[in-house]
């Protein structure tokens, strides 16, 4: 049996829903942290529909190797074993369901990009821009309301839309080297179009460093500095022009922020994150001792998916490291799988380029193939730092990276026949995947959706920082 593709008008429908969710969670005032989640929510579950009540799915998965599936169904059946240990089993429930549907979101969304990646890269770059645009022009007005009427911006202002600046920061890290590339990619735009797309990236890149996020910053550099070991000559154009963002960005900030407020003596930066909160790390050193300790405790299964935000401790719902708490939650086995698929998809993105260019056979731009690989690095080491895969913004981001890096390294490789069965048991599994996400988080989204938070607030948490929710622990009633 050989899959046939999603219908045209469904493939545009599920990349135009991806592509405004990014610009309403990011730009719309109404999208606080549990509006975003829902609004998630409301596309895997759109997507899990499409799996289950059409003939015609997506075919990405029956591509990969027997060793990645393998890997895959393993990950799979540790997670349900770490469920049924788990003290709260719904909320286990709950956080594994949601990563399976972001899984198989993922691999829609690169089935679709296979089938017209060209179309849908400039799809997915204008809304990145346009939703750049957006937030600056917010971001900006807020700074110069503050400047000319000598008011002091309390933290996180400018930033707004974000209950913590940090899940900002966790969108944009994956998306700086995604701004230089359109100039590259389009090398016969105007002028005055390169230039105004280089103003939008500079603006980005201020408020990169207005963040004043170490682990951004760190992420980042890292980022840039493995692409262009890995990549050397064929990165130097995107890598340089990524740069030149960045540095233009932190020379305007330091004029904008530092410079032009003290030489006017203006109040308007002056109650702004304060330096020494810069060099802070002690927290983090926290979290992830707490994370060592339930990974002693519980090596093989975890602790159970989600349970890092009920067990006593610090008042963070997740160790802000993503392999510790992977480790911590799913137990070290799964870790190590989830490793070994991580490096090998990375390796084999490498060697196809490699060999691509030998052949000179590239079907795209290979600035599009390195800039990609720079920017799921960003993200994936920014992980190492801050809740990246927790947060429903970044949810989405990786979601967009990785199934359009699916669909361009699937792109060439012929389609193979697949049995019934398979398809069948591919079915059977969305289907699963949706019941057991409607089921879990219907308990916790109703009284969010009738605003009763009265009632939310009277159970017992032993934490209360954003993890699946804003308010994100799991209750001990």
């Amino acid at each position: 049996m050989t899959y046939k593709p999603l219908l045209d008008f469904k493939q545009a429908l599920i990349m135009v829903l991806a592509c405004v969710s990014v610009l309403f969670f990011l730009n719309h005032p109404a999208f606080a942290y549990n509006e975003k989640r829902i609004l998630l929510l409301g596309l895997v579950t759109f997507n899990l529909f499409v799996h289950v009540f059409t003939a015609n799915h997506p075919c990405i998965f029956f591509r990969f190797n027997k060793r990645t599936i393998i890997s895959l169904l393993i990950i799979i059946t540790l997670g349900l074993c770490s469920i049924f240990q788990a003290i709260k089993a719904e909320y286990a429930m709950l956080e594994l369901s949601l990563m399976l549907s972001l899984l198989l979101f993922t691999l829609t969304y690169g089935f679709t990009n296979r089938q017209s990646f060209h179309q849908n890269s400039t799809i997915i770059f204008s809304t990145l821009i346009l939703s750049g645009i957006l937030y600056e022009i917010r971001f900006f007005s807020g700074f110069l309301a503050s400047f000319f009427a000598n008011i002091p911006l309390i933290w996180p202002e400018p930033f707004a839309g974000f209950s913590n600046v940090r899940f900002f920061n966790q969108f944009q890290v994956w998306t700086i080297p995604l701004f230089a590339l359109p100039a590259l990619l389009h090398p016969h735009l105007s002028n005055t179009l390169k230039k105004t797309l280089f103003a939008v990236a500079s603006c980005w890149g201020i408020l990169f460093v207005a963040t004043l996020s170490r682990g951004a910053f760190l992420s980042s550099a890292l980022a840039i500095l493995l692409t262009w070991i890995l990549f050397r000559a064929h990165s130097h154009k995107l890598l340089t022009r990524t740069l030149l963002i960045l540095i233009v960005g932190c020379l305007s900030y330091i004029l904008l922020f530092k410079w032009l407020p003290g030489i006017f003596e203006n109040k308007s930066t002056s109650a702004l994150r304060p330096v020494h909160e810069f060099g802070n790390t002690y927290d983090r050193l926290f979290l992830w001792n707490v994370a060592i300790e339930h990974i002693m405790q519980q090596p093989w299964l975890g602790i159970g998916p989600m349970h890092y935000a009920y067990h006593p401790g610090p008042t963070h719902a997740h160790p802000h490291n993503s392999v510790l708490q992977w480790a911590a939650e799913m137990g070290i086995p799964s870790t190590l799988l989830v490793l070994y698929l991580a490096f090998s998809a990375m390796r084999a993105w490498i060697k196809k380029f490699y060999r691509l260019t030998a052949e000179n056979a590239h079907y795209v731009s290979p600035h599009l193939w390195v800039g990609l690989f720079c920017a799921m690095l960003s993200g994936m080491i920014y992980s190492l730092f801050s809740g990246v895969f927790v947060m429903p913004l970044s949810q989405l981001m990786f979601v967009l990276l990785a199934g359009w890096m699916m669909g361009i390294y699937f792109y060439d490789i012929e389609e193979k026949p697949v049995k019934p069965v398979y398809v069948l048991a591919y079915k059977a599994f969305a289907g699963i995947t949706l019941i057991a996400l409607v089921y879990s988080v219907l308990p916790s989204l109703l009284p969010r959706l009738h605003n009763d938070y009265a009632g939310l607030a009277s159970k017992k948490y032993s934490v209360i920082a954003p993890r699946f929710w804003q308010l994100g622990g799991i209750p001990h009633d």
